[in-house]
C-alpha cells in the first residue's frame, strides 16, 4: 500500500496502527498490569505510557502493526514520501 501511494504521488500517508504493539507492558509491568486487572486504585493513576518506550507485542496482529510503522518509517527516510501513524486505543463500555 505505502508503495503504491509513492507511485501515485501520493505525499503523505496516514498508517492506522494499534494500541496493540505495546501490550505486553499491561500484561508484565506494573503498574499497567494492576491497571488491566483493576486490582489497584492507585495504580489507574499511571495510565500513560511513554511514547519512547519500546514496543511490546503480545500477538501476530500487533507485530504486524509494527511492522507496518516500520516501513512507513523507511519509505519516509528514503523518499519525500511523509508518513504518519497513529496508534487507536481500546475503550470498553464502563
Amino acid at each position: 500500500m505505502i508503495g503504491a501511494a509513492k507511485r501515485a504521488g501520493i505525499q503523505r500517508v496516514i498508517y492506522a496502527s494499534s494500541i496493540q504493539v505495546s501490550f505486553g507492558y499491561f500484561y508484565h509491568r506494573e503498574p499497567y498490569k494492576s491497571i488491566c486487572e483493576k486490582i489497584s486504585k492507585r495504580a489507574r493513576q499511571h495510565r500513560t505510557q511513554k511514547k519512547s518506550a519500546p514496543t511490546w507485542p503480545v500477538n501476530f496482529y500487533g507485530a504486524n502493526k509494527i511492522f507496518g510503522e516500520t516501513l512507513a518509517r523507511l519509505y519516509s527516510s528514503k523518499s519525500d514520501l511523509s508518513s504518519i501513524y497513529i496508534r487507536g486505543r481500546c475503550s470498553s463500555p464502563r
